[in-house]
């Protein structure tokens, strides 16, 4: 439901070259179908993937950050209102650390509201787990974020399980484990719902959690947004960062950049499953226009495009770059 019809299939075309290509290996068979109910004028309006090929990236000739800008110009403030109602980003730009520096560093010379968002390990905090075990008590997600702070021994056969038989996580867990945690989450319903607490929600709360019932509450008061400006406004209508650092994020336009050989992948002969599924995770970002941006000569150096532009033969549109466009 989020993405268009072209990027559904675009999802899929990779997933199964990587697969026949012996990537993958163990992935849970799924298949994606585009939500046309929700998505068929987006997928009417950008029928491709764009390829732009810029023919040249340097620092005096950042042909790849002044296409992403002339593209970002072409928005429309309807695009760009109906992402911040929606509470996302309007743009993301995405790829190889010193390509997103590059573009970033042309477009926050464009535009006001350009930010810079540097990747980090994945942080889950199992509290977010517990939020949603106190709205209903059969939560997979909830059930897999508390899997994932305090694994028991068959964590991992509980999700395939759920996954491939339809069943719920809940119900393939230990009743001894399943009632702890669900302890901890009915005392956190309490503390958020500023109800009183009694001995045994708080021994359940700090015993579960290692953190005393003052430290819970704060975190549990916490406003995930803390880059405001002075304005109180903390939307960022365009954000920049790798392509691990784009996980759990959408937009509605989306700018793959260092679509090259040597740099993603990194060897085109020695693909990794880790710059496979990163590709699938630029894509999936898409909710209406998906762009893959290489170039043909990067710092003086002539360079292959990324052999994945090879995998998406045929959804995508080529789009000459050069001197000539601007």
């Amino acid at each position: 439901s989020r993405c268009t019809s072209v990027v559904v299939s675009a999802v899929n075309r990779v997933v199964q070259r990587a697969m026949a290509e012996g990537h993958l290996d163990g992935r849970i068979e799924k298949p994606f179908e585009c939500h046309l109910a929700s998505k068929d004028a987006d997928s009417e309006a950008y029928p491709t993937i764009i390829h732009a090929q810029c023919s040249v990236e340097r620092n005096n000739v950042p042909y790849i950050g002044r296409y992403v800008a002339d593209q970002i110009h072409q928005i429309s403030e309807e695009d760009f209102q109906s992402a911040r109602d929606d509470g996302h980003p309007a743009v993301l730009v995405i790829g190889p650390g010193h390509f997103v520096t590059g573009a970033h560093r042309v477009l926050e010379g464009e535009f006001d509201r350009v930010a810079m968002r540097k990747s980090a390990q994945p942080q889950v905090d199992v509290l977010d787990g517990y939020r949603r075990l106190a709205r209903d008590d059969r939560s997979r997600l909830g059930w897999r974020i508390v899997l994932i702070a305090d694994p028991p021994s068959n964590a991992g056969e509980a999700v395939r399980r759920a996954h491939q038989e339809g069943l719920e996580i809940s119900d393939q867990l230990a009743p001894e484990y399943r009632e702890r945690h669900l302890a901890i989450s009915r005392a956190l319903a309490k503390l958020s719902a500023g109800e009183p607490i009694d001995a045994n929600d708080e021994r359940a709360v700090t015993d579960g959690l290692g953190r005393s019932i003052d430290a819970v509450a704060e975190a549990l008061g916490f406003a995930e947004n803390v880059d405001a400006d002075e304005s109180g406004d903390d939307y960022v209508p365009i954000v920049c960062t790798t392509l691990v650092g784009a996980k759990g994020l959408s937009a509605h336009h989306v700018f793959i950049v260092g679509m090259n050989n040597g740099h993603f992948p990194q060897d085109p002969s020695d693909i990794s499953d880790s710059e496979v599924c990163c590709l699938l995770v630029g894509l999936s970002r898409t909710r209406k226009q998906c762009h893959l941006v290489s170039c043909r000569n990067y710092a003086g150096q002539w360079i292959d495009g990324s052999v994945f532009l090879e995998w998406l033969d045929g959804l995508t549109e080529l789009r000459v770059v050069d001197k000539a466009y601007f």
